[in-house]
């Protein structure tokens, strides 16, 4: 694989299936979670008091082949000043482009570039087959 074709361009959307490992040791299953950043699609600015949907540029597009996932939304550690409305639980069933609700609680405008990081996707592993 090409160099310039292993590393994403600000551009790209990911999709979520293509980042994970095939199997992992039941042993230590339990132990490990995924944290997929999740970048802005498009430059926002939020005005003041303003909350807004943003899309990201990480898409599911079908079930993770043989992999049980709960998955969940958390807040990047830098967040320029903004809240992360939509933190939580996300279906398993859920299919497209992951949205978040952001809102800005302070005086001020805060722009922000396309390709930041706002938040994670959360993945644990679980199975009930013993």
């Amino acid at each position: 694989m090409e160099k310039s074709k292993q590393h994403l361009s600000e551009e790209d959307d990911y999709h979520l299936q293509s980042f994970f490992p095939k199997t992992l040791s039941r042993k230590i299953e339990p132990l490990i979670e995924h944290r997929v950043k999740l970048l802005m699609k498009d430059d926002v600015t939020f005005n003041a008091g303003e909350m807004e949907t943003i899309n990201t540029r990480c898409i599911i597009s079908g079930k993770l082949k043989g992999a049980k996932m709960n998955m969940f939304l958390i807040p990047a550690e830098n967040m320029f000043g903004l809240s992360l409305l939509s933190s939580g639980f996300v279906s398993c069933d859920y299919r497209g482009r992951i949205l978040l609700k952001l809102g800005n609680f302070s005086e001020s405008k805060i722009m922000v570039q396309k390709g930041s990081l706002c938040a994670y996707l959360v993945l644990t592993p679980y199975s009930l087959e013993m």
